[in-house]
């Protein structure tokens, strides 16, 4: 719609939303404070926000699985390869529980879910530091059990690079289907389970995540137990609030709230206000001489 409006016109309705969220009735938080305490101090006995989680409880779940990551690289540019600078979720009718109960040598062939990314296309620069070159990360989630048995083997045998190898070949298979020219030019794969996570990044059973991200991850229990202080002095810990960039902002957010003492959402809520009141001004002001 924008794109058929005149740069006049769309300063008008910049302008125009403005002078609406500047005018909009609101009602002070001294208003609704009073019957918010009385709720809380009415709930505080049931409420394991106030009273805590007794040190013997664990309301966190076993984690239920570890990532595999499929690593390529193609000779050739990402344009050209079909990538694109976006991510592609694929899923089956399968669910989860259904695939983590599958027999070991069943599961290779039977990923329900599958990430794709292509780092190298999102990245402006990459076309100069590695012409003609794209890399792609494809992903799943596994049972840690099924690589179990090779935990303790400080050389991998060859049943194991044989098993791990299955997963990547399902996982090509299922990409080419969306990126068909991704094996055309294949010079390059790297295969990561769980216990390459274990290995390399001390991830607890091969999980991506910290705490198992399911439902029970957002009822109030745990996050009256999740806490981003620790016994240890000046010692904080960052958890995932939930899964993406936004989870892992708020994350950020609680924990650096926690190190200053103070609420740093009202610090970006109180910029926030700053900013729009001067946006809102060069717009006018924009808007004025344009109108003129």
């Amino acid at each position: 719609m924008a794109r058929d409006m005149s740069d006049k016109d769309i300063l008008k309705m910049e302008l125009d939303q403005l002078k609406k969220e500047v005018g909009t009735s609101r009602t002070a938080v001294s208003a609704t404070a009073p019957e918010l305490i009385a709720y809380t101090e009415a709930q505080s006995a049931e409420d394991p926000l106030i009273r805590g989680v007794p040190e013997d409880k664990n309301p966190f779940k076993e984690k239920g699985g570890g990532v595999y990551w499929y690593l390529t690289g193609i000779s050739q540019a990402s344009r050209t390869a079909g990538a694109r600078p976006e991510e592609k979720r694929q899923s089956s009718e399968a669910r989860m529980d259904e695939f983590y109960n599958l027999e070991k040598d069943e599961a290779p062939e039977k990923v329900p879910l599958m990430f794709i990314s292509f780092p190298s296309a999102k990245d402006p620069t990459s076309k100069i530091r590695y012409p003609g070159k794209t890399c792609t990360t494809i992903l799943t989630v596994v049972s840690y059990e099924w690589s179990e048995e090779w935990n303790d083997t400080m050389v991998k045998k060859n049943d194991y690079m044989g098993y791990k190898t299955r997963f990547a070949k399902h996982l090509l298979d299922w990409a080419c289907m969306y990126f068909p020219k991704l094996r055309e030019k294949l010079v390059f794969q790297e295969v990561a389970t769980p216990l390459t996570n274990v290995h390399c990044l001390g991830a607890y059973r091969g999980a991506m995540y910290s705490a198992e991200h399911n439902l029970e991850h957002f009822h109030v229990e745990v996050m009256a137990k999740n806490r981003c202080d620790t016994p240890v002095k000046n010692l904080f810990g960052q958890n995932v609030f939930s899964r993406g960039i936004v989870g892992a902002v708020h994350g950020g957010l609680l924990c650096a709230s926690t190190a200053l003492g103070r609420i740093v959402y009202v610090n970006l809520l109180l910029l926030k206000k700053k900013l729009k009141r001067r946006k809102a001004g060069e717009m006018a002001a924009l808007s004025k001489e344009k109108l003129q």
